[in-house]
């Protein structure tokens, strides 16, 4: 698992999670990563696979829309990142946003 958190830690500006990250460091963040997702399945629905489907998760979701200007009453563009986007088994979409805290979603 830790090295394929390595593959990915690349940077266009030549730098590598291993520059900057400590192999603790990175057993921690991926052991973070583990338990979040546990804790994300259990809560919306069990396990990948509990009814032959499995969890998709989208990171830093970008939305868009548009909504009328008060000002000038013609349309203007909206645009928000959802931090993370779950659908679970059952196609049900829940929306997690750690602009707070994931304190809900991580026991």
């Amino acid at each position: 698992m830790i090295n394929e958190f390595e593959r990915f830690g690349s940077f266009g500006d030549g730098l590598h999670v291993n520059d900057f990250l400590t192999r603790e460091q990175k057993r921690q963040i991926v052991r973070y990563c583990k338990n979040l997702i546990n804790s994300i399945e259990q809560k919306w629905g069990g396990p990948s696979g509990s009814n032959g489907s499995s969890f998709l998760y989208f990171p830093e979701l970008t939305i868009t829309a548009t909504a009328k200007n008060p000002e000038t009453n013609e349309d203007a563009p909206l645009i928000g990142i959802i931090d993370l986007l779950v659908v679970d088994p059952y196609g049900g979409c829940h929306i997690v946003d750690y602009k707070i805290s994931p304190a809900d979603y991580y026991n």
